[in-house]
């Protein structure tokens, strides 16, 4: 159940995060259409463009610690011996969970105080951009606290190191 669970939140952020980003290049070229061929601005297209793309960093950030692509100085680890190489790695998904653990807190406490401000260009609150910060931290703190018992699960000897990494996939 636990595996279908993964399977299903995968396909979900891939699909999630590809129509954001969709989104914002939509609104970004009808911005850049409408300033430079029908000769008017409009007004809402920058800011909600810059929400959609906040939200899409967010996630995106869960996402990639879920996929083990948080940034790292491979080279390093791997000249490591397994055993240290499995400890360096617990630590640093717990540095992460512990960073978006603050994230999320300060992403709360920043909805509770700044969430009813309405933004003039789109008409509505802040906290529809706001909440993507303590949304994203928690679904980072999740991401990272799997990661751990992952790792802490797999044999040491039996990671991956950077040089078995093909690179970014592409959604």
């Amino acid at each position: 159940m636990i595996e279908r669970a993964g399977v299903v939140y995968d396909a979900t952020m891939k699909t999630l995060l590809a129509l954001l980003s969709a989104a914002t290049l939509g609104v970004a070229a009808w911005a850049v259409f409408s300033r430079n061929v029908l000769s008017t601005s409009v007004v809402w297209a920058d800011t909600t463009a810059t929400w959609i793309f906040v939200w899409t960093v967010m996630l995106g950030s869960a996402y990639a610690i879920t996929r083990g692509g948080h940034m790292e100085i491979g080279i390093g680890k791997d000249a490591l011996p397994p055993v240290v190489r499995k400890a360096v790695t617990v630590v640093g998904y717990v540095a992460v969970a512990v960073a978006a653990l603050f994230l999320t807190y300060a992403g709360v406490h920043f909805v509770d105080v700044s969430g009813d401000t309405p933004s003039p260009a789109v008409g509505v609150t802040m906290k529809w951009v706001l909440l993507a910060f303590p949304v994203g931290g928690a679904l980072m703190i999740l991401a990272a606290l799997e990661r751990v018992v992952t790792t802490l699960r797999t044999p040491a000897d039996a990671l991956p190191t950077s040089s078995d990494d093909d690179g970014p996939e592409v959604i």
